[in-house]
């Protein structure tokens, strides 16, 4: 997100504000689903944090579970 001028990094260091970070991490998996994987049901590790940054977007990693690790 981007900081709005009117909010300094002193008065709120986080973005503690609509929309809630549920809804990207919602948002983000309906979008790839079809994509990356057939439903996201199928996602079992998911991380999500919502900061200011100077250009606003997602970074979005995918990876195989390796199944071996977990036997």
């Amino acid at each position: 997100l981007v900081r709005p001028a009117s909010v300094s990094v002193k008065k709120r260091p986080l973005p503690s504000v609509r929309p809630d970070v549920d809804k990207y991490a919602r948002s983000t998996l309906d979008g790839l689903t079809g994509i990356v994987y057939r439903d996201d049901s199928l996602v079992t590790d998911l991380r999500v944090v919502k900061r200011y940054a100077d250009f606003p977007g997602a970074i979005i990693m995918v990876r195989p579970v390796d199944l071996t690790a977990i036997a």
